[in-house]
């Protein structure tokens, strides 16, 4: 049990490690304002160094860290307290939900656009700031699940929100995609555009017979038999014009 929840921790920070920077890479596209971008690189920077730190933290949490899962094993070793586990990474990554959901707000509202296109972004930031709820919600779990002297006993609580929590995310991360996907399925251009796609290569990848003979004697070295022809029938062609001219009647 204890090395399944000590991979669900690692799993868990960099997961949402991931999410954040789909979000932080999508805020990109809103605005080239330099004040703006300055601020999506620093919390690029706040969210590498706070999952690495947390990492950190979790693989050091018991030297060594076998203790964590097999405590018998090891009676003297002494863990960290599992308030700091626990709290410490969530506060962390909190913040940095929170600040990562206020960023674009400002901007967004600012953009030359349409309303209804403002209204469109905003709600896939608030999309996002649902998935933030629920990370807030956890800390009644949390306490819970500190408290309780059986964590088994909550650790199914633990499991079902994180996993709701991730996937409000990654719904939130990609509705832009799904809107793009959604507009071409329904105007009926996404398979037009595939099957014009896969026409287009079918046919400019299929090199011509002519063109396959000239490649191969070129590759090989031997001389092009139409190369050949092609100046026998110019030289005709030529002959025949000079004796047309050399038997005009002027």
């Amino acid at each position: 049990m204890g090395q399944g929840l000590f991979a669900i921790e690692i799993y868990y920070i960099w997961m949402h490690f991931h999410l954040k920077m789909g979000f932080l890479l999508f805020y990109m596209r809103l605005s080239h304002v330099q004040s703006f971008r300055i601020l999506i690189y620093m919390a690029m920077v706040c969210n590498a160094l706070c999952t690495v730190g947390i990492w950190v933290l979790y693989c050091l949490q018991c030297i060594p860290l076998e203790a964590f899962w097999n405590p018998a094993k090891y009676p003297d070793t002494i863990c960290l307290n599992s308030s700091v586990t626990y709290f410490v990474p969530y506060s962390l990554m909190l913040s940095l939900d929170i600040a990562i959901f206020i960023i674009p707000i400002h901007t967004v509202w600012k953009l030359q656009m349409t309303l209804r296109r403002k209204l469109q972004v905003l709600s896939v930031i608030c999309t996002g700031g649902a998935a933030v709820l629920v990370s807030a919600l956890r800390l009644v779990v949390l306490l819970e699940f500190s408290r309780s002297p059986d964590f088994t006993w909550t650790l199914g609580k633990m499991i079902i929100i994180s996993s709701f929590e991730i996937n409000v995310a990654i719904i939130a991360s990609n509705m832009p995609s799904m809107k793009a996907l959604w507009t071409s399925w329904r105007d009926g251009t996404l398979s037009s555009q595939q099957s014009k796609y896969s026409q287009h290569h079918q046919l400019s990848d299929i090199p011509s017979s002519g063109q396959q003979s000239r490649s191969a004697s070129k590759n090989r070295g031997w001389p092009d038999p139409t190369a050949k022809a092609n100046n026998i029938s110019e030289q005709s062609l030529v002959t025949k014009d000079r004796a047309v001219v050399t038997h005009s009647p002027h």
